[in-house]
């Protein structure tokens, strides 16, 4: 089988990250202050469900973690590119597995960390601002696309039947990535300050 444990193991790691922030998010929830106002009768009632306002932080290994899962994704992208080369099509469904997951959680902790820190960063920077938004709008339409490629080959076997096209859509998703990666490593990080 295709998925090392080294993956597994990152993916374990990731998902107890995942999980320790939203615990830390549920207790900010917890400690925050409501708002209430006095009713006429001398009850207090909840006046709105407040949002919370919670801060990302700054992370200084942020940008040194993102930029280690885009080596691990092109790497498994270009794995699949070995199994075309070398007819090996039984291992292209799990590796089409395990490049989702990874992704997934890339674009969980982009989303979270990085995107949501720049947007609050650059809150009082219109122009600045607007242009993050877009990236950030450029980049999930460019996820969308990597997902719908996975998800539709993940469904179907993979032979010598369909294997030019999938290697034609495989092609056409890389050149995809490798612009969404170039963008964000070239532009966008370079943003990214405490």
């Amino acid at each position: 089988r295709y998925v090392g444990k080294k993956y597994q193991i990152e993916w374990i790691l990731m998902l107890k990250i995942i999980i320790q922030f939203l615990q830390n998010l549920f207790k900010s929830a917890q400690t925050q202050p409501q708002s209430y106002e006095t009713v006429q009768s001398g009850e207090q009632r909840l006046e709105t469900n407040e949002f919370i306002d919670s801060k990302i932080s700054y992370s200084d290994d942020l940008i040194l973690n993102l930029k280690h899962d885009h080596v691990e994704l092109v790497e498994l992208y270009g794995a699949i590119a070995g199994f075309i080369q070398q007819e090996n099509y039984e291992y292209i469904s799990p590796a089409l597995e395990e490049l989702k997951s990874k992704f997934n959680l890339h674009l969980m902790q982009e989303n979270v960390h990085f995107y949501c820190y720049l947007e609050q960063s650059f809150l009082d920077q219109k122009e600045q601002l607007e242009m993050i938004k877009g990236y950030r709008k450029d980049m999930n339409a460019i996820s969308a696309a990597v997902v719908r490629f996975i998800k539709k080959w993940q469904s179907q076997v993979i032979d010598a039947d369909n294997i030019c096209e999938f290697n034609h859509e495989y092609n056409a998703v890389g050149e995809v990535l490798a612009q969404r990666i170039h963008a964000e490593e070239h532009h966008l990080y370079t943003l990214y300050q405490p």
